[in-house]
């Protein structure tokens, strides 16, 4: 089998915790029945908290990645309902689900977080984990931070190539974060409107909704698994793995928001 990771296991406090990247392509023979949808944006603690409960459940992720219906991803498919059924019935029963990654087109049967969370439970999906970061505008910063350190290794600084690229960032975050007054706050005020709707369709759907800040996932993840493995009915079998992302390296986090 070929690996897209190493994972390598350090001792932290007694326990064994995992540093890993993108998850490798793997199948597990899985220890829960019932399907997991992360609903939740982006740089909010997701991949750590997808990771863990995944090795912590055995659980397969929909399609054999954590965003398999993100079209900006080289491998992602724009979400439709049958696409959702098949990773049901193929056992691969979690996956993260953005409310950006659900687009009212004409390609899809899936345009609105209602049709989402109303298919969910068809497909064995009957769990949703829904994790907010309250502070919209460091999630974007950090979202930016991402970019910013992808493809630069520590021996490129300093570099002609690395200080192009520093200029065209600068351009960049200009363009990001300095709309015409107010424009910010009205995307993040539609971004909240969207993740709210689905929190309501999934509750109306008879859904288990279980709700996280970011804070919480940060502060306690293996509280929060524990509660995730209870709502599965597997809290005795499903001992939780921590899993540390990558992209915790890629913020800033000596510097204040207005530094970053």
């Amino acid at each position: 089998m070929r690996w897209s990771v190493v994972l390598v296991v350090v001792a932290e406090a007694g326990k064994h915790v995992y540093r890993a990247g993108s998850a490798p392509t793997i199948s597990h023979n899985t220890l829960v029945k019932r399907g997991v949808i992360l609903w939740a944006h982006g740089r909010s603690a997701t991949d750590t908290y997808c990771l863990t409960l995944r090795r912590s459940a055995r659980m397969n992720f929909c399609r054999h990645m954590k965003e398999g219906f993100n079209t900006k991803h080289a491998s992602g498919v724009l979400l439709r309902k049958k696409r959702l059924e098949r990773c049901g019935k193929d056992g691969q029963l979690l996956t993260h689900i953005k409310p950006s990654h659900v687009r009212n087109s004409s390609r899809t049967d899936v345009r609105s977080p209602e049709d989402l969370f109303a298919a969910a439970r068809g497909a064995g999906f009957e769990v949703v984990v829904a994790v907010y970061r309250h502070n919209a505008l460091a999630r974007a910063v950090s979202s930016f931070e991402i970019h910013r350190y992808a493809g630069l290794k520590r021996e490129d600084s300093g570099t002609l190539a690395a200080r192009r690229r520093e200029a065209k960032l600068k351009q960049r975050a200009s363009e990001d974060f300095c709309h015409a007054p107010g424009a910010l706050k009205r995307h993040f005020e539609t971004e909240r409107d969207l993740y709210d709707r689905g929190l309501r369709a999934a509750r109306a759907n008879g859904l288990k909704l279980l709700r996280f800040s970011f804070e919480a996932v940060t502060g306690d993840l293996c509280g929060t698994i524990k509660k995730t493995t209870t709502a599965l009915g597997c809290e005795t079998r499903c001992r939780c793995q921590p899993t540390l992302s990558k992209h915790q390296r890629t913020s800033r986090r000596d510097r204040s928001l207005a530094g970053r």
